[in-house]
């Protein structure tokens, strides 16, 4: 009886073991921002008709370096800035423009003084997820949409 429940508790332990290293190795896709947040390249949006807009799509033109913080990672001095008409973050890396879309694995950016946060709303009776500006926090949040 002892040597039945010995086995079972080494398998159990096993078991436990052999789960957490699995779970384990998923996590370190890569160091670079492209491979670790899973994003697009800016090519393979499809492009918007922006000819009846006034002004610029962007809250600011140039990149500037932010930060990216997710479930898992953060990111720091990410040249970067916001697409407001798309409703994306558009960044530098490695001399490309790549595109981070709102998910629900981003926690945070900050792009100078304006910080972000993805949050689920409707639109046109759909859900989506979309990046929007923390006015207050806590158990009900005030967000604005830009």
């Amino acid at each position: 009886m002892r040597i039945a429940i010995f086995r079972a508790s080494c398998i159990g332990i096993c078991i436990i073991l052999l789960s957490a290293n699995i779970q384990g190795q998923g996590v370190m896709i890569g160091n670079n921002p492209a491979d670790r947040l899973l994003i697009m390249k800016k090519a393979a949006i499809p492009k918007t008709d922006i000819s009846d807009i006034e002004g610029s799509m962007y809250v600011r033109d140039s990149f500037i370096p932010g930060i990216v913080a997710t479930d898992k990672d953060t990111f720091y001095n990410l040249p970067m800035k916001y697409n407001i008409y798309e409703d994306v973050i558009e960044f530098q890396y490695k001399d490309q423009v790549h595109i981070l879309e709102p998910a629900p694995k981003i926690k945070k950016i900050q792009i100078d003084q304006m910080t972000l946060i993805v949050e689920p709303y409707n639109f046109a009776g759909k859900i989506k997820a979309g990046f929007f500006t923390e006015l207050a926090g806590g158990k009900i949040k005030l967000l604005l949409k830009t």
